[in-house]
């Protein structure tokens, strides 16, 4: 169902695009911007892993709940009301533990691509709010790493692939009369539900897959530059 719902936001952003260029009175107005956030992960089996481990070392391992991003994005406003854009996303995801038997790193950040669709209504005021929707890919790039006293280190790359959905509220801060400040507040759902280490998938102990879950609520700030006049 998450599939099918992202494909239909991909066509809802394509057929956005052709209605405004295939209307000569439609105002058409591109940007660019980039930001950064900070938000929540669910990350339930990874911090159930994390839990394990603390009962059997003793230093404190931290749970990987939350973690920043860091954004860039570009697209087109169409008659000042409806946002069409392509995003990227980094998030930043690691938690780290070391005692006199060894360390234990998990470095998991992982990438978002996305598209969304704001719709921005018209008010007197010189603020412009606005809520919409996205969808796109997460993809997961990481490591673990171990090292084990007398006994070496060694690493392994972490990999993944899933769907993101998303909705978010916003409000253009202008600045100057090519320029907003965009606070942005979203929720994304963005599960991996299949990991591997070094090409091998992994599991829990229970048998069932091993995800990565950086599902949660997230506040960003961006900078946004319009290519005409807009304020």
């Amino acid at each position: 169902m998450l599939r099918r719902a992202v494909m239909r936001l991909g066509i809802l952003i394509c057929l956005a695009g052709t209605v405004a260029t295939g209307q000569s009175d439609a105002q058409v107005i591109p940007w660019f911007g980039a930001g950064a956030g900070y938000g929540t992960y669910a990350m339930e089996d990874v911090n159930a892993e994390i839990r394990y481990l603390d009962t059997q070392i003793s230093e404190e391992f931290d749970e990987m709940e939350h973690g920043a991003a860091f954004a860039a994005g570009a697209g087109i406003d169409i008659n000042q009301q409806v946002r069409v854009g392509l995003h990227y996303q980094r998030l930043l995801a690691s938690s780290e533990v070391s005692d006199f038997t060894g360390s234990l790193k998990y470095d998991f950040p992982a990438n978002l691509i996305f598209g969304s669709v704001s719709y921005l209504p018209v008010t007197r005021s010189e603020f412009r709010p606005g809520l919409g929707v996205s969808g796109g890919l997460v993809s997961a790039d990481g490591t673990l790493e171990i090292s084990l006293v007398g006994a070496g280190a060694g690493s392994g790359a972490v990999t993944g692939n899933g769907y993101y959905a998303g909705a978010h509220l916003s409000v253009d801060i202008p600045m100057g009369q090519t320029g907003a400040f965009i606070p942005q507040l979203s929720y994304r759902y963005a599960k991996i539900p299949e990991v591997e280490i070094q090409g091998q998938t992994i599991y829990n102990p229970d048998g069932t897959n091993y995800t990565l879950d950086y599902s949660g609520i997230v506040l960003t700030v961006s900078l946004r530059f319009f290519i005409t006049e807009i304020y």
